[in-house]
């Protein structure tokens, strides 16, 4: 549990689960939470907890997991109490993580904190499974890699934690000895804390969003009471005095017509300060609107021009260009807002040096132009009349100037806070940049893998074909040619050989057949399908070669599809169709079979296998399998490799 006891470490997971390990019933004694005698509800003290957690979050948001586990600590009077959070490639939390990390630990088993325990074999593992809470009783029987973890655990309660309603990892609490159980009480408090935990990190933006909506509007309450209260108070004084004397009507008419022209700048101050906040909050929901389109990774031509709409509605200007700098010095332009813009979306060439963009591309900071016959951001070829007042920002994406998003009017000056209120429009175009490029470089990995893959098949076929077979081959004929002139216990030497021989040719052709590369993936379907103990109907409609990685991954899924129909489906007939619809560019295979279904993706490693497969090289594959129904599985493979980079070399 501790780093030096983080189990699994950089071996398979599987290599951490021992042989004859206690089964899971033999160590839960969930049951036992609601027969033993429960405690006193301490809604008390849990309202103190809850309040100490909200501190936390307030003060330190960054403290608000390890103050929660000593809250739980504290309040099941436990020894140790954590939490582990599942995590993937060094991000947490992720429901789709490989491993538990611990970031907080409060008690006997503080110093363990950053240690970790995998994903498939333990006990947080167990409870996001079930995903309730379990009780375990010395659970090192079970996980013996936690025996060297000292004090030993007497009991331990776990409850699932949950983050934007998915499970991805357990609050917990252990006993190193006997001097007390754990009850019903103890499993309600800890569940209670959790998800108040959860709440409070998810709530924490709109929390602070509001704290600052509040704060503006009790400021212009205040100001408005004060203004009110001053001005009656005005008005009072003044008719007292035209009660006094009607010599003085005169001289308070005047003061009176003075306090109607502070009034009513007064009045326009008020209107103009409420378009003000009103201002504000369309500029924060824009900017919402932007973020929410952001995080669900919407494409970046997508991303510019809804930015270019925002950006137009909240500054209320009617000239809108996003461009992005060339390594060449030219611009193009990815996004554009107005009527008056002269440059459609895809237009590149050179930026006028006077404009703002130009100084922007220069220097990589935001600039601002106000002339009235400056040419904007305009190519050299065209010479259109140039806004009067011009402002731009750098779009910065991993410290590098990407591009730069520019505003102008032809008519009027901008006012002088633009420049810091288009920033905040950049920095989200810059996180889609980033994203964008993030997702396109995971997609090319994961294709140059499954291309690697496919090259390291084919050279184990050819080194078995070139080697060790044809070094069997000369074997089996030397043993024939000398079997006339030697005892007939030669015949059983020559059989071993051939046997021998026989299942090289077997483990060869079912890495990688030699008749996919050599004749196609129709040829090796038709070898693939006579082969087949269940009789298959057979339909290929392509023409011509196609590319090696679409054929390979064409190949294997038939070739999963009918081993899956032979072992486990109890099915009597296949039909495999495989259409290249070269519109489209894409590769379409469908094998079904009248078999008994319930097929799973979850279920296996073989059709998890063939899904990563083919959406590693973009495609979408499709299971459908009713049980007594049969089962039917198509996918869809470009025709096209996904990056220049992967490629089925066979040099």
């Amino acid at each position: 549990m501790t780093k030096s006891f983080d189990a699994g470490g950089d071996a398979p997971i599987e290599s951490s689960i021992p042989v004859g390990a206690v089964p899971l019933e033999s160590i839960l004694c969930t049951d036992e939470l609601h027969r033993r005698p429960s405690r006193p509800p301490g809604y008390k003290e849990e309202n103190r907890a809850l309040v100490k957690l909200v501190s936390a979050l307030s003060d330190s948001p960054g403290t608000i997991l390890q103050t929660l586990t000593e809250t739980i600590l504290h309040i099941t009077q436990c020894d140790s109490a954590g939490l582990s959070l599942l995590t993937r490639n060094g991000q947490t939390p992720d429901a789709w993580g490989e491993r538990f990390y611990w970031p907080a630990i409060a008690g006997v088993w503080n110093p363990h904190t950053g240690g970790g325990t995998p994903r498939n074999f333990g006990p947080c593992g167990d409870v996001l499974d079930r995903d309730c809470t379990l009780l375990f009783k010395h659970f090192e029987r079970r996980y013996p890699y936690l025996l060297p973890v000292a004090p030993a655990a007497e009991e331990c309660l776990l409850v699932p934690f949950y983050v934007a309603g998915k499970a991805v990892g357990t609050i917990w609490a252990i006993m190193h000895s006997d001097r007390r159980k754990f009850d019903a009480e103890d499993e309600r408090v800890m569940g209670s804390l959790g998800k108040f935990a959860s709440s409070a990190y998810q709530g924490l933006a709109s929390i602070d969003v509001l704290r600052f909506q509040i704060g503006e509007r009790e400021k212009a309450e205040a100001a408005l009471q004060e203004l009110a209260d001053g001005l009656e108070m005005q008005v009072r004084v003044r008719t007292q005095e035209l009660e006094r004397s009607t010599e003085e009507l005169l001289a308070t008419n005047r003061e009176l017509e003075k306090e109607i022209t502070e009034r009513r700048r007064a009045e326009q101050a008020l209107i103009g300060a409420q378009s003000h906040l009103k201002d504000l909050a369309d500029e924060q929901a824009a900017l919402r609107r932007v973020a929410t389109l952001v995080a669900r990774g919407a494409p970046q031509a997508e991303v510019s021009g809804v930015v270019a709409r925002e950006v137009a509605g909240c500054l209320d200007v009617p000239l809108i260009s996003i461009v992005r700098f060339e390594t060449d010095g030219t611009a193009t332009y990815v996004g554009a807002w107005g009527e008056q813009n002269p440059y459609p979306i895809g237009t590149r060439g050179r930026l006028d040096p006077r404009s703002a963009m130009a100084s922007v591309q220069a220097t990589g900071r935001a600039a601002r132009r106000d002339m009235d016959d400056l040419e904007w951001a305009s190519p050299p070829e065209t010479t259109p009349a140039g806004p009067g007042s011009t402002v731009a920002s750098p779009i910065l994406v991993e410290g590098r100037v990407w591009g730069a998003i520019g505003v102008g009017s032809r008519s009027e000056r901008l006012p002088q806070d633009t420049g810091q209120r288009l920033a905040d429009f950049t920095e989200l175009v810059a996180t889609a940049i980033a994203n964008a490029a993030s997702r396109n470089e995971l997609t090319m990995s994961r294709a140059r893998i499954v291309a690697a893959a496919d090259q390291a098949r084919r050279r184990i076929e050819r080194d078995l074909h070139d080697g060790a077979q044809q070094r069997l081959v000369v074997l089996t004929l030397k043993l024939r040619a000398a079997q006339a002139a030697v005892s007939p216990e030669l015949d059983e030497l020559v059989g071993e050989a051939t046997g021998a021989l026989d299942e090289l040719r077997a483990i060869a052709h079912g890495i990688h057949p030699e008749i996919l590369s050599q004749s196609g993936l129709g040829a090796a379907l038709r070898a693939l399908a006579r082969r087949s103990p269940i009789p298959v109907d057979l339909d290929v409609r392509t023409k011509g070669r196609l590319p090696q990685h679409v054929e390979a991954s064409a190949y294997y899924l038939a070739a999963e599809a009918l081993t899956n129909a032979a072992k486990h489906a109890r099915a009597s007939a296949v039909t495999i169709t495989v259409e290249a619809d070269t519109t489209n560019a894409i590769l379409r295979v469908t094998v079904r079979d009248d078999g008994v279904g319930g097929a799973d993706f979850h279920r296996g490693t073989g059709l998890i296998g063939l899904k990563d497969r083919v959406e590693a090289l973009g495609g979408r594959i499709h299971l459908d399998s009713p049980r007594g129904a049969g089962t039917s599985l198509r996918a869809e493979l470009p025709l096209t490799a996904t990056n220049s980079d992967v490629t089925s070399d066979d040099k």
